[in-house]
């Protein structure tokens, strides 16, 4: 049995036959914790609907564990895996038929047929993000803040604006200078001080909710429907720094980001461009 996504999470419908008064259902995660919790009486047939969200990044294994009051009644452990939407390839989501045709195809490193293929192949046909000059894409690199600002800067159509950036390690005539320029002029980033950027430096998840969070705010959108605070499903939440947690809630809530297994929400771990991939062709949905 396996868990299936559904558009608001992933869903289980397990049927059981029996002969007790009262039935608990528990679906528990890799890591111990408790995702979802399920009562109801018994007789004949029961069948318990299992829905819990936020969608997991990445596959994961659970266990469904089902106990009763009835007599001599030895809990029952079924196992389950939920393997994520994007990492099934369905030609007819997205028009692409994931053969050669794909533009994907252009860059040795790049498979159509993994998880992260509607992702970069929103970005790579938007002229959102590039590949290398070796022909690699590199989507397990870490995405540098040179390469968020740009790719927000091409979202908006790469508008030229009159700015004085003092930033010493943001050269004139770099690929990435007038992106600079544009979203420090429009509050989207800073500088770690008056002469220092940090080009080169990596991203880390919850920056790069902090990042969006500012662009989208500059756009008048950082709405998110849903009851209760998104973030109490994640078993590290606690680590999210206090400046990102109002942009990790609203990242989250938006189901621009997602966890990466196990309950977690790595707000620390660098973003990988293939993440980066994957949250703005959200966003940008």
């Amino acid at each position: 049995m396996a868990l299936d996504p559904g558009e608001n999470g992933v869903r289980a419908t397990v049927p059981f036959t029996v002969k007790g008064k009262q039935y608990l259902l528990r679906l528990i995660g890799e890591d111990g914790a408790l995702l979802w919790i399920g009562q109801q009486e018994g007789g004949g047939q029961l069948v318990f609907d299992v829905s819990f969200v936020p969608l997991p990044e990445h596959a994961a294994s659970f266990e469904l564990i089902l106990s009763s009051d009835a007599e001599r009644f030895a809990p029952v452990v079924i196992p389950l895996s939920y393997v994520p939407e994007s990492t099934v390839s369905d030609p007819a989501d997205d028009g692409c038929s994931r053969d050669a045709s794909c533009i994907l195809r252009r860059f040795s490193d790049l498979d159509p047929a993994a998880w992260y293929h509607d992702g970069i192949h929103a970005v790579l046909e938007g002229g959102i993000m590039n590949g290398y000059e070796d022909g690699t894409f590199r989507p397990d690199s870490t995405t540098s803040r040179a390469m968020i600002v740009t790719m927000l800067w091409r979202m908006e159509r790469q508008p030229q604006v009159r700015y004085d950036l003092r930033f010493a390690d943001v050269p004139d005539g770099a690929w990435y200078t007038e992106a600079v320029r544009w979203a420090v002029s429009a509050g989207i980033v800073s500088g770690y001080d008056a002469s220092s950027f940090g080009p080169n430096d990596g991203v880390t998840r919850e920056q790069l909710a902090a990042i969006l969070y500012r662009y989208a705010s500059s756009r008048g959108d950082v709405s998110f429907s849903g009851k209760g605070d998104p973030l109490d499903r994640f078993g590290d939440a606690g680590q999210i720094s206090p400046w990102a947690l109002d942009a990790m809630r609203w990242a989250v809530g938006r189901g621009l980001i997602n966890g990466t297994g196990g309950g977690k929400l790595s707000p620390r771990d660098h973003a990988s461009r293939a993440q980066v991939a994957a949250v703005l062709a959200r966003f940008s949905s």
